[in-house]
């Protein structure tokens, strides 16, 4: 193959600083590989619409040295002298559905993947919704081997199928190159010359080698075949692997391990295996992501849901269900899960994100306490406390940025944890969300605030916007988990007689029982005034009258300043007392039986008075909704009923009037509309 040695120039990189431009002590070298080459693929998908799928095939094998080594004409004779072994280990990444390298041979062009991937280093990605931003993550290709990179492409441009094959060579350590011209910056590409009649050096261009019978005779030598039929895609060949110095980079150090290292650590393929789940159970073998989901094999063998190990079976359902509550799966079924939005106010609409989360004991996800298999060691936290949450956030690719399990703004402070029980959650971002004083997607955001490496995301004091969804997330999750005792004076006995009532015959029916005229709503509406701290916030039943087989409710409400909404719900009401949908399907094991089965937002009356009608209805098959700057939350019982709603970032001084229809399963059973302010998190 022809050769391009690029020489040392002005403010340009040598092939040992472009090596350990990302170095990040946090991951491992195959982590790094995992993450960034997962990335690509998936950035490079053809279809990104849901249910289309990307294929990721990683192999390992082993070649013959002398059968590569006289490929490379330039490097034979030192490599054949640096590795005299007959066979040595290779690791290749294959991928299928993808779009290739495509893009011409022109360094100036932009839009190119071919020159993105294997000639520039740096060059960020301008597709949104895309992995990478920097463009520094593609260097943990020459960190795997020995710095000897294989591309291979097949790709569908202007109508016909194009195969492409490039080798990119770079120094890692300039005190014994491979590579041994003066003015050398350690760097080579190897292929054929872009203009082959003229007199070429090895300071000349070279572009990919595109003859089909070339190419297919270089990739016998990893037993590698070419893509055939209709099929495009990439595949990136690392020769001259050290497998073992790579899984020792996976193992705890030798103060934690007393030598017991996990399983997973002592083959290749079972540590990449874990770490695809590690990185991407979001949108591994899940058909419900939003786009295209990723079907990644070891060795041609998938990694099915079902093979999935039940931790990141959790995360990944913890994904799905943490903004679409609606979402159900038999694995998660054995799991007290909770989810949330995640409110931030420099974000239009408010909602930031969701979380999914669930209070597991490690014996249900099939794990122990003992280091080696654990749940932290299963996600690289060795040195993780025993009970410590283990908190986790994305964005729309799919790809878990870090585990974080202590010292950070994401984890919540719980009481009275234990080592029997093990606090998971998912932050989800809500990308399709715009900043408030600009139109920029809250994915484009925080992407362009994401490391090099991609293993964390910085905050800036414009918004703080970061720092606000990690701490407002930390404060839901303690809201959520956190036991508290309620004032409630409440005994057992007085309990059953409350229950009782709702079994002996009524003087007031689901009929009657919410007449504008009635003492309770008499009194409801005159307590819908408060005051707190100059800020005032109104609710009131307008009229209610019987619909048929369920009632209509008009209320209006407005939120003051310094209150984050307003939140309204159903209880059953009997003669000693009232209990909530959570009480009911507690005691009763039947569903709660009031429901929320219509809700209207009719007017909205701004502050100098003006009217203006809306009839917007909300979706009630979701658990979010929004309504301009307004987010309408529903509230679910375990067993499916529509007890209550939040109006959440309402406008201050804004009075918004809504209907509701309420139906009730048991005739008998009278029930009463109860509300709450809900004051700004500081």
């Amino acid at each position: 193959m022809d050769v391009q040695v690029l020489s040392l120039d002005r403010i340009s990189e040598s092939g040992e600083s472009l090596i350990t431009l990302v170095q990040d002590q946090a991951l491992s070298t195959l982590d790094l590989l995992v993450r960034e080459s997962l990335q690509n693929s998936l950035d490079a998908s053809k279809d990104r619409s849901p249910k289309t799928r990307v294929d990721v095939d990683f192999i390992t094998g082993n070649f013959k040295s002398r059968d590569l080594s006289s490929e490379l004409n330039y490097l034979e004779n030192r490599l054949n002298a640096r590795y005299p072994a007959i066979e040595y280990d290779f690791l290749a990444i294959r991928d299928s559905g993808t779009f290739g390298l495509t893009g011409t041979n022109l360094v100036s062009d932009d839009k190119s993947r071919l020159q993105s991937l294997v000639y520039h280093i740096g060059k960020k990605q301008s597709m949104e919704g895309s992995g990478g931003f920097w463009g520094m993550g593609k260097t943990t290709f020459y960190r795997v081997g020995i710095g000897l990179v294989v591309f291979y492409s097949r790709t569908f441009e202007e109508g016909e199928y194009c195969s492409k094959l490039a080798v990119a060579y770079v120094d890692g350590d300039m005190s014994n190159p491979l590579i041994v011209e003066d003015n050398s910056r350690g760097i080579a590409f190897f292929g054929q010359y872009d203009n082959e009649g003229a007199d070429n050096t090895i300071r000349s261009p070279t572009v990919p080698i595109t003859d089909v019978d070339r190419i297919e005779r270089f990739l016998r030598t990893f037993g590698i075949e070419s893509y055939d039929d209709d099929k495009t895609g990439t595949t990136i060949v690392i020769p001259y692997v050290n497998f073992k110095k790579l899984l020792n980079e996976t193992k705890p150090s030798q103060k934690i391990a007393e030598g017991r290292n996990p399983t997973w650590c002592l083959s290749i393929e079972s540590y990449l295996s874990i770490s695809i789940q590690r990185w991407y159970a979001p949108r591994l073998a899940n058909p419900e992501y939003d786009g295209s989901w990723l079907k990644a094999s070891i060795n041609g063998k998938p990694i099915g849901r079902d093979k999935m190990h039940p931790m990141f079976h959790l995360i990944s359902d913890l994904y799905n269900i943490s903004s679409d509550n609606s979402y159900t799966s038999e694995f998660l079924q054995d799991f007290d899960v909770k989810t949330a939005p995640i409110r931030c106010k420099s974000i239009r609409g408010s909602i930031a994100g969701y979380v999914g989360a669930a209070l597991v004991s490690p014996s249900a996800l099939g794990l122990t306490n003992e280091y080696y298999r654990n749940a932290y060691s299963m996600v690289g936290e060795y040195n993780a406390t025993l009970s410590s949450p283990i908190i986790t956030f994305c964005r729309k690719p799919g790809m878990l940025v870090r585990y974080v399990t202590s010292n950070s703004s994401w984890v919540p402070r719980l009481k009275n944890s234990d080592d029997n029980k093990l606090l998971i959650c998912v932050f989800k971002l809500a990308s399709d969300r715009k900043i408030k004083d600009n139109d920029q997607s809250l994915e484009e955001y925080i992407r362009a605030r994401e490391r090099a490496d991609h293993n964390n995301w910085e905050n800036e004091n414009t918004y703080g916007i970061v720092e606000r969804i990690s701490k407002n997330t930390s404060e839901e999750l303690s809201k959520m988990f956190n036991v508290t005792v309620k004032n409630d004076c409440r005994t057992r006995s007085t309990l059953s007689e409350i229950f009782s009532d709702f079994f002996l015959p009524k003087k007031i029916t689901a009929n009657t029982c919410c007449d504008t005229e009635s003492a309770g709503l008499k009194k409801l509406m005159n307590s819908g005034k408060r005051k707190g701290s100059g800020s005032k916030s109104r609710f009131a039943i307008d009229s209610s009258y019987a619909n048929g087989g369920s009632r209509k409710v008009y209320f209006s409400f407005s939120s003051g300043a310094g209150l984050e909404g307003i939140m309204v719900s159903v209880v059953a009401s009997g003669e000693r007392g009232s209990v909530d949908a959570s009480e009911w399907e507690s005691e009763f094991k039947t569903i709660f039986p009031i429901s929320i089965k219509n809700l209207v937002l009719n007017e909205v009356i701004v502050k100098n008075g003006k009217t203006i009608e809306k009839n917007e209805m909300i979706d009630l098959s979701t658990t979010i909704d929004s309504l301009e700057d307004c987010v309408v939350c529903l509230m679910r019982s375990s067993m499916g009923s529509i007890y209550g709603v939040s109006f959440q970032g309402c406008k201050a001084g804004f009075t918004y009037k809504c209907s509701m229809d309420l139906s009730c399963q048991i005739e008998s059973v009278s029930f009463e509309v109860k509300y709450e302010t809900l004051r700004c998190k500081k």
